[in-house]
């Protein structure tokens, strides 16, 4: 399968629930594609106005097409969600999240038309960036490190990972 097949066919899953952008640029990074999902629950007393709390959730996921995937690619993503993705897109530039913010999730996909190799593998099973922030208060963040190899047709990814691995693991079957 190639990459562009198997993209277009996530991105048609993605779109049901996720906001979709195609061909976004960070930094020297050309992403394929950019979703953005936000989930809000409130509990209030009669009228909407009378608001017991609310709490929101967000998922922010990348999508990286490369004819083969590299440590620098990954030690360069690394350093372009801690310096970059987590402080413009969690934080919105400012020193905590928005206010009834409770959980963040950051989803790297990259989409490798070569086979990875095994040392690239083990980065990314092991590939680990959680926070909290106010100590909890205005919730945490954790991120979602996947890799597809077409080659091989195999998918590695971190533990935060397993949760969603199915919606990929049905698309690298079909």
């Amino acid at each position: 399968m190639e990459s562009k097949e198997y993209l277009n066919n996530l991105l048609e899953v993605y779109k049901s629930c996720f906001d979709i952008e195609e061909n976004i640029k960070i930094d020297e990074y050309n992403f394929s594609a950019y979703g953005y999902f936000n989930s809000k629950a409130e509990k209030y007393i009669l009228v909407k106005e009378v608001n017991l709390w609310e709490v929101n959730n967000f998922e922010y996921i990348f999508f990286l097409e490369v004819n083969k995937l590299s440590e620098k690619d990954i030690d360069n993503m690394e350093l372009l969600i801690k310096n970059k993705i987590e402080k413009d897109y969690v934080r919105k530039g400012e020193k905590y999240p928005p206010k009834n913010h409770m959980t963040s999730y950051i989803s790297i996909v990259f989409i490798s038309s070569n086979k990875i190799s095994e040392n690239i593998k083990k980065k990314i099973e092991k590939f680990k960036f959680e926070k909290t922030y106010l100590f909890s208060i205005r919730g945490f963040l954790t991120t979602r490190f996947i890799g597809i190899d077409l080659k091989e047709n195999k998918i590695y990814y971190n533990k935060p990972s397993k949760e969603i691995i199915n919606v990929f693991e049905k698309n690298l079957k079909n």
